[in-house]
C-alpha cells in the first residue's frame, strides 16, 4: 500500500453483514452515529455499510494508511469477521480511494436495495410464548464502581459483596461472566462496546448489571463523569445487529434523592407477618439522582397488522431498577445492597427453575419487605426500597431448559 492513499475497501461493504454497526462502534464511531446511518439507510444495507466507512476515515484524518489498515483489520477480528482481516492484510481485498463528497448519497439511486435481514430471534405467526434456550446460557457483564477518588466520601462502602456474589450464582447459572471493578466513564463505555462485540448468536441471553451512582439520566464512572443509561448503556445493545437474544439488565443505582419513608397500610395478598423482614437493616442511600426515561417526543401513525419476518427494535429485553424514580436505592456498609442480595438469593434459589420475569417479581417482593434504618446524629429513620421491572419481553425467558439438571 502507498503512504498517505485513504484506505476505503469498497469490496469490504459487500462483505459485511448485520455486524457492520458493531464494526462501527470498535472502530471509534459514537451509537448516535451508527443509530443515525441505520435509520438513514434503513432499507440499504450496502449503502449503510458504505457510509459508515466514509465516516470512520472522516473521524481518522491524522492517521497514516498503515494505521488504518491495522485498525481495520483488529475490529474486523473483534467482531468475528476473521476472514475479511485476512483478506485486508494480505490484500485479497484491494484498497479503493476516498469516495468523492456526495458519492454514498448517490448511491442510492444507483444501487439496487438491499432489505437488511432480520435478526436469528425465533419467529412464528405469532410470537413465541417461550423464548429458545440455546446451547449456552450466554455472556454476563457486572461493572461495580465503588471507588470515587476524585469525590470526597462518595466510595460505596458493602458493594464489593455485590459483585463478588451475584457473579458466583450467574456462573452457577452457566453464564460466561466478566467483572469489571472500578470504570471511569471512558472504560465503561469500552467494556459495553466490547460486551457487544462477543459472539451472542447461540445464547440464550445476555446479561448486564451496572452498579454505580446515578445523577439524573447518567450512571456514572470513577472520574465522576456520566455515561448515558439509554443513550450509552441500553440501547446500543438493545438495537446492536450482533445481539439476538433477549437481553436482561439490572440496574442498582439510585433514581433520585427522596427516602421513602414508607406509609402505615395493610397491603393485599402479602402476609402481615412476612411484610418486614425480622431484622431491620441498618443502611445507607446512595444519594445521587439517576432516571431511566429519557423526554421523548410522540407522534400520531396510522397502523394495519401485517405478517413480517421483522421485529420492532424496542423489544426482548427486561431492565429491573433498584428503586422507583427520584428515589434513593439502599445499601448496607457491610452486607451490600438490598436489590443485589435479593437478586442473588432469588436466581440462586430459583434460577434454574423460573422465568426471568417472575424470578424479579420474586425480587420486588423481597426488596419490599425489607426495612431500613438510617442513623443520622442520634435519630434513626426507617426507610423502605421498591425495586422496578420494565420488561418488552415477548414471551417467557428461562436461563435453563426444563430437562436441564440442576
Amino acid at each position: 500500500m502507498k503512504k498517505g492513499k485513504n484506505i476505503f475497501p469498497v469490496n469490504l461493504a459487500k462483505k459485511l453483514g448485520n455486524e457492520w454497526s458493531t464494526l462501527g462502534l470498535l472502530l471509534g464511531l459514537e451509537w448516535s452515529q451508527v443509530n443515525i446511518l441505520r435509520d438513514q439507510h434503513s432499507h440499504n444495507l450496502l449503502v449503510a455499510i458504505q457510509a459508515m466507512l466514509q465516516k470512520w476515515l472522516d473521524g481518522a484524518g491524522d492517521k497514516s494508511t498503515e494505521e488504518r489498515k491495522q485498525q481495520l483489520i483488529s475490529a474486523l477480528r473483534e467482531c468475528g469477521r476473521v476472514d475479511l482481516a485476512e483478506d485486508i492484510r494480505s490484500g485479497r481485498i484491494a484498497d479503493g480511494c476516498r469516495l468523492p463528497a456526495g458519492a454514498t448519497a448517490n448511491l442510492t439511486t444507483r444501487m439496487q436495495t438491499l432489505t437488511i435481514q432480520p435478526s436469528e430471534r425465533e419467529t412464528s405467526s405469532s410470537q413465541p410464548a417461550v423464548y429458545p434456550v440455546r446451547s449456552k446460557v450466554g455472556h454476563a457483564l457486572i461493572i461495580n464502581n465503588i471507588k470515587f477518588p476524585t469525590v470526597r466520601g462518595e466510595n460505596r462502602k458493602g458493594m464489593k459483596k455485590d459483585s463478588t456474589a451475584l457473579a458466583a450464582v450467574l456462573q452457577d447459572l452457566g453464564f460466561d461472566v466478566k467483572v469489571k471493578i472500578d470504570l471511569s466513564s471512558y472504560e465503561m463505555k469500552d467494556a459495553i462496546r466490547k460486551f457487544i462485540s462477543k459472539d451472542h448468536s447461540q445464547s440464550t441471553c445476555l446479561l448486564l448489571c451496572v452498579m454505580t451512582h446515578g445523577k439524573e439520566q447518567e450512571a456514572m464512572g470513577t472520574d465522576w463523569k456520566g455515561v448515558g443509561l439509554h443513550k450509552d448503556i441500553m440501547l446500543p445493545i438493545i438495537k446492536s445487529d450482533n445481539i439476538p437474544c433477549p437481553k436482561v439488565f439490572i440496574m442498582q443505582m439510585c433514581r433520585g434523592k427522596k427516602r421513602d419513608v414508607g406509609v402505615q397500610k395493610v397491603r393485599w395478598g402479602v402476609d402481615s407477618a412476612a411484610a418486614v423482614d425480622a431484622a431491620a437493616m441498618e443502611v445507607k442511600d446512595d444519594s445521587d439522582s439517576d432516571s431511566s426515561d429519557e423526554e421523548q417526543s410522540t407522534e400520531s401513525v396510522d397502523w394495519v397488522e401485517v405478517c413480517s419476518k421483522l421485529a420492532p427494535t424496542d423489544v426482548d429485553y427486561i431492565v429491573t431498577w433498584a428503586c422507583a424514580e427520584e428515589k434513593v436505592a439502599l445499601r448496607h456498609p457491610k452486607q451490600g445492597s438490598v436489590l443485589i442480595q435479593k437478586v442473588v438469593e432469588a436466581f440462586g434459589t430459583y434460577g434454574k427453575e423460573e422465568d426471568v420475569a417472575t424470578l424479579f417479581e420474586r425480587v420486588r417482593r423481597n426488596v419490599a419487605n425489607v426495612e431500613g434504618c438510617l442513623k443520622e446524629g442520634n435519630t434513626e429513620i426507617k426507610v423502605k426500597q421498591s425495586a422496578q421491572t420494565k420488561t418488552n419481553l415477548l414471551g417467557k425467558l428461562y436461563f435453563k431448559s426444563s430437562s436441564s439438571s440442576a
